[in-house]
């Protein structure tokens, strides 16, 4: 089991469990909603050996999910996701990062 040998930095309270979506051979791409400061807006996700989210702590806030899964995540300064955000153009994602970034 490789998760025994993982140590956790700690810093988000969830827990994951590893190519939750499968292994690179079923990585997909997927329009999801979420939900930022904005409103709610569409955001293509591409999931390669995804990390699928099996715990939320009390203080995680979810921005977005995929067939009922969360898999954007945010508490306090941190933001996760379980998919590749640099793999598409769309900005909303780093607009609304840059956005907390500057308005701390």
């Amino acid at each position: 089991d490789n998760q025994s040998h993982v140590t956790p930095l700690g810093i988000l309270d969830i827990d994951v469990l590893r190519n939750g979506y499968g292994r690179q051979v079923f990585s997909f791409e997927d329009k999801i909603d979420v939900c930022l400061s904005n409103g709610t807006s569409k955001l293509a996700a591409t999931f390669i050996r995804a990390p699928k989210i099996t715990r939320l702590g009390k203080n995680v806030k979810v921005l977005g999910r995929i067939q009922g899964d969360p898999v954007l995540i945010e508490q306090k300064n941190i933001l996760a996701s379980s998919f590749h955000t640099e793999l598409s153009e769309d900005t909303t994602l780093l607009n609304y990062f840059l956005t907390k970034i500057l308005n701390g």
